[in-house]
């Protein structure tokens, strides 16, 4: 007995200096942490220009001759936001109608592709006058806007890339 030394407590094992795995781990969190928060605002920023477009297109009176016109702004100015502006501005009439419907899928397309041409055909006329319910040619303007912005794969005139 006289042999026996007291129990000694061993000092607590700190934390300090993290071993390395920690440290993997804890930039590995950083990274992903940061690469989600950056993806989360550029998908934000991308939609910013379709959300404006849309609050516009929904304040527009029908009743408002010159509702062609701030249709047709709205949609052509949201389309060049997202593609080359070099290619949009000139695009009128077919040709403008075509771009549009080769951003959507067929399905949408053979949904608005009649409005769109309405649309057109009421820039030009007196009074903004047509063939089929005005709320048709809003409503149809509101679909590509919410189909085709942002768009996934940009097109430019008669679908090509």
């Amino acid at each position: 007995m006289s042999q026996l030394h007291d129990i000694t407590i061993p000092t607590d094992v700190s934390i300090w200096p993290l071993a390395t795995g920690w440290w993997i781990l804890l930039i590995l969190c950083v990274v992903i942490g940061t690469a989600t928060t950056y993806t989360f605002v550029k998908r934000r920023q991308k939609r910013v220009e379709k959300k404006v477009a849309l609050r516009i297109l929904s304040q527009i009176d029908p009743d408002d001759d010159q509702w062609p016109v701030l249709v047709n702004d709205v949609l052509k100015r949201a389309a060049i936001h997202y593609c080359e502006a070099l290619q949009i501005a000139p695009l009128y009439g077919e040709k403008w109608v075509s771009f549009l419907c080769s951003q959507v899928s067929s399905k949408v397309k053979d949904q608005i592709r009649l409005p769109l041409l309405e649309l057109q055909t009421c820039l030009y006329s007196e009074g903004g006058s047509t063939t089929i319910p005005k709320q048709d040619v809003i409503k149809a303007a509101q679909i590509w806007l919410n189909t085709a912005l942002p768009p996934k794969k940009l097109t430019t005139r008669g679908g090509h890339e």
